[in-house]
């Protein structure tokens, strides 16, 4: 059964080039464009990993990172946050909020891939 991964950014072009190379790599992929909506795929979908953006409408993705790890169902959902957000303290914002790993835009959607792959194999 190939893996479920949420693709979370208000950039449809962005969500479409990651969800494109996953599912290339067999990956079964759901896309969601702001923090709120991906709270509720999450729910809807049960995904093994979420890769999400910081800057979004509605409900950022550090907020939604914490909201996930309140959840004792999706506590240890790994999260993959993929932003432009660089800076050391964006960064421990990021990991105080519960994500597992860190990536800064512009990406290499193939780093993007590898990074999924070893964050699916630790979990």
């Amino acid at each position: 059964m190939a893996k479920k991964i949420l693709v979370v950014d208000d950039e449809e072009d962005i969500c479409r080039l990651i969800s494109r190379a996953l599912e290339n790599e067999g990956y079964e992929v759901y896309g969601a464009f702001d923090g709120k909506e991906a709270l509720s795929k999450v729910y809807d979908v049960s995904p093994d990993l979420v890769v999400m953006d910081v800057l979004m409408p509605k409900m950022n993705g550090y907020q939604a990172s914490e909201q996930i790890r309140k959840d004792p169902l999706y506590r240890e959902l790994p999260i993959l946050m993929l932003t432009v957000k660089d800076s050391k303290e964006d960064k421990m914002r990021g990991f105080d909020s519960g994500v597992d790993e860190y990536m800064i835009k512009p990406f290499d959607v193939t780093e993007v891939v590898a990074r999924v792959k070893v964050v699916l194999e630790r979990s």
